[in-house]
């Protein structure tokens, strides 16, 4: 349990390195101080967090309170090529450290990178994460805990439209229980004006076998939206407020769903200056960590 706060805890401050060192990295290059600020662009937001969640193997309602942290960078390196880092961790307060494995998890954080190209309206990348959440032992047999895949948006101005795939591995019990499979996402973000802004997502993933128990298959559904308000004129500074329906499937017999709501606040830096500009399309996907801490709630 240390252990995986501690690595939540660690994506959290590798997020705010993330955007401090990018910053001084570009504006320490020769170059205008308008050039400077377009070779980066990007975000950190955090907030409190309310989740409700229902689910059969331990019959029980309830909603925990917690907080969140995210962060982004996406540095212009030129030749149409840019790298994306971000971070993401989240935390809900649980009474006892082992009442995870009755009721759901209490944490998750994820840090990654993204190497991808645009021309055009059109960017097409490829991304990796490390990353960790409740776990029975330290040790993963299969080695770290990782996602990775390919991701794509198309941007139409006002809109921008994204998906990601890829493969998860990340066991929780060493024996059985963890996510390894496949995921994807689907959304678009859509800034009514500079000063506000909306994103809609939704996402999928599969486990084939050793979700709950060993052979067994498991799966997860989300939707989300999240809104964006700037609150000053004289500072990047926005509220945010989202919602997100979750569902933990294993095999046919067990199931959770979650609501989990948020609200927050979000400083963009570098050239991010709309609310829009706050939201990543490129996030390093976090919901495959928390849908492998389910495989041993559910067990």
């Amino acid at each position: 349990m240390k252990y995986q706060l501690a690595l939540a805890s660690a994506a959290l401050a590798f997020a705010c390195s993330v955007t401090a060192h990018a910053a001084d990295a570009v504006s320490q290059e020769v170059l205008e101080p308008v050039a400077a600020e377009s070779r980066i662009k990007g975000a950190f937001e955090i907030g409190g967090w309310a989740n409700h969640y229902n689910q059969t193997d331990y019959p029980r309602s309830d909603t925990d309170y917690g907080i969140y942290g995210s962060a982004f960078a996406h540095i212009d390196v030129g030749s149409g090529f840019f790298v994306g880092l971000d971070a993401q961790g989240e935390y809900l307060r649980i009474d006892e450290p082992d009442d995870f494995r009755n009721y759901q998890p209490s944490n998750a954080g994820v840090v990654g990178a993204s190497l991808n190209y645009r021309s055009g309206a059109v960017a097409l990348g490829v991304f990796g994460g490390v990353g960790g959440t409740n776990n029975e032992r330290h040790e993963n047999k299969n080695g770290t805990p990782y996602v990775a895949g390919a991701q794509a948006s198309f941007d139409f101005g006002s809109a921008t439209v994204f998906g990601q795939i890829g493969r998860a591995d990340i066991r929780v019990n060493e024996e059985d229980s963890g996510f390894t499979g496949t995921f994807g996402k689907l959304g678009m973000i859509y800034g009514v004006s500079e000063n506000f802004a909306l994103a809609l997502d939704g996402g999928y993933g599969r486990a084939p076998k050793d979700y709950e128990d060993e052979d067994d298959s498991g799966k997860y559904w989300t939707v989300g939206l999240k809104g964006a308000l700037k609150l000053t004129d004289t500072m990047p500074l926005f509220g945010t407020a989202g919602y997100e329906y979750r569902k933990f499937e294993a095999n046919t017999e067990d199931s959770a769903f979650e609501h989990s709501f948020r609200l927050g606040v979000s400083y963009a830096f570098g050239g991010a200056t709309t609310a829009k500009d706050t939201f990543n399309p490129f996030q390093t996907p976090i919901t495959p960590f928390r849908a492998a801490a389910y495989g041993e709630v559910l067990d």
